[in-house]
């Protein structure tokens, strides 16, 4: 078991943010292909359902309309990873809480990494890759993270959080040679088609990051979103956020 600090893991954190407007004329785009692992089941559905519902995340004077943390996996809340050390990506509102906490912990609830992670508080993308002082995930193995708002600093029963599924599978010698290849729709069409949710989805992200006013990026990533059970004008909030270092 591991456990750092948020300067630690601070450079392994991206937030980015973005306000909620219209969402730009649907342009061109590469669809992404996308294999349900369906013969690799989750082994337990994920504790909540794309997140918590409670408006405001912490701020009680926010409307109870307003957006909660989203994770951005698909129904099933389970996804394949090729690599030892993932990434989680994740949308959260605005709050005041200055600090998430992340945990990963195998099939028989032995932990396996946790930290409190240092936020901005702004409305964005987060994306998390598990850093090098993480014991790497064992092929085969699953793993359920854990991601939660502090309050006032404070875990609580009452914390907004989400979490999900991910397995490491060792993929096939064609996909394994672009998996350390730099960020490419090619890239992300590859593990895509192989059933990599994780992979493809940070791939992705780091392209959106790249080139945010690139419409044509931003509506693949909105499509391969598609497999998640966000609503249409979620997707649309998701697709015009920047990505920020």
């Amino acid at each position: 078991m591991y456990r750092i600090t948020p300067m630690t893991v601070l450079g392994s954190i991206v937030l980015s943010m973005s306000c909620w407007a219209i969402a730009p004329v649907s342009t061109a785009s590469v669809k992404i292909p996308f294999k349900s692992p369906s013969d690799k089941p989750a082994p337990r559905r994920a504790s909540t359902s794309q997140g918590a519902s409670r408006g405001g995340l912490c701020d009680s004077s926010v409307s109870r309309g307003a957006a909660s943390v989203k994770a951005l996996l698909p129904e099933n809340h389970y996804g394949l990873t090729a690599v030892e050390r993932p990434m989680i990506v994740a949308y959260l509102p605005e709050t005041s809480a200055t600090e998430v906490f992340f945990s990963l912990k195998d099939e028989t609830k032995q932990l396996h990494f946790e930290a409190s992670l240092p936020i901005s508080g702004k409305a964005g993308l987060f994306r998390f890759q598990l850093p090098e002082q993480a014991p790497a995930l064992e092929p085969g193995k699953h793993y359920q993270w854990f991601l939660a708002v502090k309050c006032n600093g404070k875990l609580r029963p009452s914390s907004p959080f989400i979490d999900g599924w991910v397995q490491r599978v060792l993929p096939e010698p064609a996909v394994a040679a672009v998996v350390g290849q730099s960020p490419s729709m090619t890239k992300a069409m590859s593990l895509g088609a192989a059933g990599f949710w994780y992979d493809t989805l940070a791939t992705l992200t780091q392209l959106k990051q790249q080139e945010p006013e690139n419409l044509e990026i931003a509506q693949s990533w909105r499509d391969f979103l598609g497999w998640t059970a966000l609503s249409s004008q979620e997707l649309d909030t998701l697709m015009i956020s920047e990505v920020l270092q």
